[in-house]
């Protein structure tokens, strides 16, 4: 005798019977650690790429030895067109 399904899965386009994920803004920080100064100017250089396409945001770092450290501030300071979105699904556990 085959598993007993719980739930019918639709048939059909999935796009018109399965829940889309639900959109949160949250605030989040990108956090670069990188041993070079070179590989530090490519990460300064690409949020100066993306300021040039008018997308702006905080930063913060510091340097100590070998050790460079970048934040990226992807919260209310986000401006530009860009949004950061976060995408979740619930997870069902036995007993839940």
């Amino acid at each position: 005798m085959p598993y007993p399904m719980k739930r019918k899965i639709p048939r059909g386009d999935p796009e018109d019977k399965m829940e889309r994920p639900k959109k949160v803004n949250i605030n989040a920080t990108l956090h670069f650690v990188v041993d070079t100064k070179e590989k530090l100017q490519h990460i300064h250089n690409a949020a100066n790429e993306l300021e040039k396409a008018g997308i702006t945001f905080d930063t913060g770092g510091d340097s100590e030895g070998d050790v460079h450290k970048e934040d990226w501030e992807l919260d209310f300071s986000l401006q530009g067109g860009a949004t950061l979105i976060m995408y979740y699904d619930k997870v069902f556990k036995k007993g839940n």
